[in-house]
């Protein structure tokens, strides 16, 4: 049940400030349960994370919209999407390109019979978005070829949050097996390796799992490991939550402790042979 919980409540904050996030749906995705763990997380371990996953989500729609616009990407496949509605939202724009939503079995299951009854605040080109189980870490192992579950020419790969839950090894297969492509866009998010930021992360993670605060374990991997894992590729943007904030946020969030806070980054890579 932990990634359930876990993408309970990342729908829960992400329509905390619909105005921000542009998502006024994703909580309709949650469980009574869902919403309390989400509550109980804002109010004990970190009061910015409401607002933190409202700007992430805001960014990753703007940033997406933006690179469809400007080049002939024919894909967007969310690896991990949880209960995002991201590609439902950037469907309605764009309905020419093809949107894949990707997770193990068990959310995935979760995800289609939960938003079944979604789909009636949507356009009818969302029907087009496809549902495809895809296991990072089954694939990682087996060394299974991503370019088999996905035979786009162009495909622009999209991980909210993902990278916080793989080993250094997952990632390092992730980010080889996009160069499976000439081209291909990615769009990611991650925490600079900090302790404090850590043990804010897992103490989010042992509430979910009911664990003793501070048992959970996350992979931390630093920001110049990621720029390692990349390979040869083109850098379109990095950019770290408190420059996203200011562009979207009315106001920003005021914490007693700045150290309260975990300065997320965000990248947006590209290969193009």
């Amino acid at each position: 049940m932990r990634d359930i919980h876990l993408n309970e409540t990342t729908a829960y904050y992400r329509c905390s400030d619909p105005e921000l996030s542009l998502d006024q749906y994703s909580q309709r995705l949650c469980t009574k349960e869902g919403v309390e763990k989400a509550q109980q997380i804002q109010r004990d371990v970190y009061p910015a994370v409401s607002r933190h996953i409202c700007v992430r989500a805001r960014h990753f729609y703007e940033t997406i919209k933006i690179v469809l616009a400007m080049h002939d990407v024919d894909a967007v496949i969310s690896l991990g999407s949880g209960f995002s509605l991201l590609t439902y939202y950037l469907s309605e724009d764009f309905p020419r390109v093809q949107f894949i939503d990707s997770d193990v079995a068990t959310v995935l299951k979760a995800r289609k019979d939960r938003i079944r009854e979604l789909q009636k605040y949507f356009g009818p080109q969302i029907l087009h978005v496809e549902q495809k189980i895809f296991d990072v870490s089954k694939l990682a192992k087996a060394k299974g070829e991503i370019k088999n579950f996905f035979p786009y020419k162009k495909p622009l790969f999209v991980m909210e949050g993902m990278s916080y839950y793989l080993t250094s090894k997952e990632l390092q297969w992730l980010f080889d097996s996009f160069h499976q492509y000439n081209q291909f866009f990615c769009m990611y998010d991650y925490w600079p390796s900090t302790a404090r930021r850590s043990l804010i992360f897992n103490k989010m993670i042992s509430l979910i799992e009911n664990q003793e605060a501070g048992e959970a374990q996350i992979t931390v991997v630093k920001p110049e490991d990621f720029q390692k894992m990349e390979g040869a590729v083109h850098l379109v943007e990095d950019k770290g939550l408190d420059e996203i904030e200011k562009k979207w946020a009315r106001q920003p969030y005021e914490l007693e402790d700045p150290n309260e806070t975990v300065p997320s980054r965000f990248r947006v890579i590209s290969k193009n042979t």
